[in-house]
């Protein structure tokens, strides 16, 4: 059940129906950007990639929490990949670090937490 996270440039699942584009303008594009603002579609800008990436993290959190549009996607998105489906994140970064890996990263981490929930409530204890 795996997510992937890919350069739109180098493959091409756009016809998949579990394709998500994470590119700015689309509700998961990253508002942080160590680019000039003019000319790209970022809101803040910020030292470098690293901390546009850092501070995506954060505001993937507020967003979910404040934002029902942005939270009906990455249920979405969590859904399938909780079902086992496989999941394609369209970006144009990688292979260079992108803000998608915080979005599988938080994804994972979320199947994580489920499934120890889950085992703790059936009595399972880990030894």
């Amino acid at each position: 059940m795996p997510i992937y996270v890919y350069n739109r440039h180098n493959e091409d699942h756009a016809d998949d129906a579990n394709n998500y584009v994470i590119m700015r303008p689309s509700v998961l594009g990253n508002p942080f950007t160590e680019k000039p603002l003019k000319g790209v579609r970022a809101v803040y800008r910020v030292r470098n990639r690293a901390e546009a990436i850092s501070r995506y993290s954060s505001w993937f959190d507020l967003k979910y929490d404040t934002d029902a549009s942005f939270r009906a996607v990455v249920d979405d998105i969590y859904a399938k990949y909780r079902k086992g489906e496989d999941v394609y994140l369209e970006c144009c970064c990688k292979p260079n670090e992108c803000h998608g890996d915080v979005i599988v990263s938080k994804l994972k981490s979320r199947l994580l937490k489920e499934t120890m929930e889950k085992t703790m409530k059936g009595g399972e204890a880990c030894r």
